[in-house]
């Protein structure tokens, strides 16, 4: 895979000059380290400073599948776009999905708290419109997807699964995914980036192709991104260069 900080990669990078061009990224594994759980992530200084920095200069995206209270909460003076739970929360175009999601998740609540009952190394993630079960290890991660195909066969409201990093992401149906989210964002904008690291981004990179430079962060066999960023820990550069591209452009 090509590098996005290779001589290459920079190549592609000055194409995201200009007013009119998203910059968009995923938040746990991207733009800050993964953490054994959630509430330990902070988000460097650097960071928040960059992504202030660009936006001021042009349009800048977080679509996280965080809900959209613990993104402000980390990111209390930005002002970019802040899109949650996986791009339902956030968009004016997505609000009509939110009501029959918090009613679906109501009824999933406490089947999911009995089986997790059931299960060790497991713990439910409730971002009131999906949920996330964090798993300590893979066996953990096994077992709980054995009760929960089980569980799927019970007369209940549709889910789709999804896997994460050591996590199962639960999302009611038909919920937008972050690629509908960036496709919105994307309608006043005639270009764009978009940066993720897992699974759960695999089909924003589908979704955007062609319309948007598509980094997946970490090594990885396969993936539909374009580019490949080698480690979270060269966020900053990559930032860096984004800025400098932007700047050059004014």
């Amino acid at each position: 895979m090509r590098d996005i900080l290779s001589r290459q990669g920079r190549r592609a990078l000055q194409s995201l000059g200009g007013h009119d061009v998203l910059l968009a990224f995923d938040f746990d594994g991207t733009l800050t380290p993964l953490k054994p759980h959630p509430d330990l992530v902070r988000v460097p200084s650097s960071v928040d400073r960059a992504l202030r920095t660009l936006a001021r200069l042009g349009p800048v995206a977080i679509v996280s599948g965080r809900s959209l209270k613990d993104l402000r909460r980390f990111f209390p003076r930005f002002t970019g776009s802040l899109v949650g739970n996986h791009g339902a929360e956030g968009l004016p175009a997505h609000r009509d999905a939110l009501g029959s999601a918090r009613s679906a998740c109501r009824v999933w609540r406490s089947h999911l708290l009995r089986l997790l009952r059931a299960v060790d190394g497991v713990w439910l993630e409730d971002k009131v419109y999906s949920f996330t079960v964090h798993c300590r290890s893979l066996s953990a991660l096994r077992i709980f997807e054995r009760y929960f195909t089980r569980e799927v066969l019970r007369a209940l409201p549709p889910m789709r699964f999804l896997s994460g990093k050591a996590s199962i992401n639960l999302i009611p149906l038909p919920m937008p995914h972050k690629g509908d989210a960036l496709l919105l964002l994307l309608q006043r904008a005639r270009y764009g980036l978009f940066v993720g690291d897992d699974e759960t981004d695999e089909e924003a990179f589908a979704a955007v192709r062609g319309r948007m430079i598509t980094v997946r962060v970490g090594p990885v066999r396969r993936t539909r991104a374009a580019f490949l960023l080698r480690s979270q820990r060269e966020i900053g550069r990559l930032l860096s260069a984004l800025i400098q591209v932007r700047r050059s452009s004014q």
